[in-house]
């Protein structure tokens, strides 16, 4: 899980590391993605190869997962780990 986000779902079950279906839906929402069905559909559209960069290999994460996996994310903590992870990976642009 990225640093400060917890995952509140029980170990029993779990197919899909937290962080994988966050960077999934991060990323599909970037592309213009607004709801879970869209987000699953982005996710299921893309290649082989895209998807286990995000740390997702085999099936891709259905529509119910991203919801419950999201749903459980506060979105101010999800905001602050998104912006840190941006900010730690940006260039340094001087005058």
């Amino acid at each position: 899980m990225p640093a400060g986000v917890p995952d509140a779902r029980a170990r029993r079950g779990v197919r899909y590391r937290a962080a994988s279906v966050l960077a999934v839906s991060v990323a599909a929402v970037l592309a213009g993605s607004r709801v879970y069905t869209v987000i699953a559909e982005w996710a299921a559209g893309r290649s082989v190869g895209v998807l286990p960069v995000s740390g997702v290999t085999g099936r891709v994460p259905s529509e119910v997962t991203i919801r419950r996996v999201l749903s459980r994310v506060g979105a101010a903590v999800l905001a602050a780990a998104v912006g840190a992870f941006v900010w730690t990976r940006g260039s340094p642009r001087c005058c």
